[in-house]
């Protein structure tokens, strides 16, 4: 055995206690941390011909590296929405990282079963009792996820499997929205329908929640082809939110996949004095939330929700012999991108 991994095994209890030191200095001086740091080149060393060790490797890291972080986790911190960690959620999260779990199959590990306690409690909290989801990175891929979905539905609309016959199979697509995020675009390239694809809906005088009596023209004009409508449960810029309940009214009259992006604005509905805001948010086909907003805890964390699993498998399932058939209740690894996934839901 390595001299250096020895000697962390044998000293390992000391060792982490020097890493609870560490972060309880740390933390302790979160409040008054800067909340940014000026940018200074710090320089890249030659890769080492030999480790140092844990406790040296700490030290290094102490004086190299953290006075160049930001203060992020602090309560003075107001960049991109970014929530911080409560003491649960660390402890959670080192707990993840000491168990090592691969969140994908349920074979040998409760790991799978955390998570889909995980994702059904935070689904009341929204009140999507009708909907499933997993845990992802962030909004950008809650997002991906949720289009992925929805591209599989138009295709069902068509009479294809865009999952089996590919995107070129699908023809035209139409994405209708107010003020997309830039997460719903990116995703929209890499799922292959493209940014050309979104049309923007005129909004609200003044505002950046979307017109509703102009997405009904809009869908009009479609003439009975299917779309997917984007909607926001809060803009990142203004934070205004679109009339999910008038939207979802349009199905009445015109085939579209509804996703809400909820990504922090969705918490609305935890509020008593908010929560209309959110009103109609159950009748989503899909739903990005973020978690590491404002349910801080740390990065990253995300649930992707949806009320068409039966699709869902469709476009991310993982066949291969070593791996367990999806059963009513699927694996993770039949529902999102990634077959290596770390256990997110112990943290949340």
């Amino acid at each position: 055995m390595d001299e250096n991994l020895a000697n962390d095994l044998a000293e390992l209890p000391a060792l982490l206690d020097a890493v609870r030191a560490s972060a309880t200095d740390l933390l302790t001086g979160i409040d008054t941390r800067p909340v940014a740091r000026a940018p200074k080149e710090v320089g890249l060393e030659e890769l080492p011909e030999h480790g140092v060790g844990l406790r040296r490797a700490l030290a290094l890291f102490r004086e190299r590296w953290e006075p160049g972080f930001s203060g992020s986790a602090g309560p003075r911190y107001l960049g991109f929405v970014t929530g911080g960690a409560t003491p649960a959620s660390v402890a959670g999260d080192w707990l993840t990282g000491v168990l090592d779990q691969n969140a994908m199959s349920g074979e040998d590990s409760t790991a799978v079963e955390l998570e889909q306690q995980t994702v059904d409690w935070i689904g009341q909290l929204f009140g999507l009792d009708q909907h499933t989801g997993a845990f992802v990175s962030g909004a950008t891929m809650s997002n991906f996820v949720g289009l992925a979905i929805a591209r599989e539905w138009l295709g069902e609309q068509r009479g294809i499997s865009v999952a089996q016959a590919g995107v070129g199979a699908l023809g035209p697509v139409h994405v209708l929205s107010g003020t997309p995020h830039a997460s719903i675009v990116k995703s929209l390239s890499m799922l292959g329908i493209g940014r050309d694809s979104v049309q923007l809906v005129p909004t609200l005088p003044g505002r950046e929640a979307v017109d509703v009596a102009e997405l009904g023209e809009a869908l009009a004009a479609l003439d009975g082809q299917p779309a997917i409508v984007v909607a926001n449960a809060g803009t990142v810029n203004t934070v205004d939110f679109d009339d999910l309940r008038a939207i979802a009214a349009l199905r009445q009259r015109y085939p579209f996949w509804l996703h809400v992006d909820g990504a922090f604005g969705a918490f609305a509905a935890l509020s008593p004095e908010h929560a209309a805001l959110v009103d109609g948010l159950g009748a989503a086909d899909s739903v990005c939330v973020d978690l590491h907003k404002w349910l801080n805890v740390p990065y990253d964390a995300a649930v992707q929700f949806t009320r068409h699993r039966d699709l869902q498998l469709r476009v991310f399932l993982n066949s291969a012999a070593y791996l367990t058939a999806p059963t009513d209740t699927p694996d993770f690894g039949h529902l999102v991108p990634e077959n290596s996934r770390r256990l997110r839901a112990l943290a949340a």
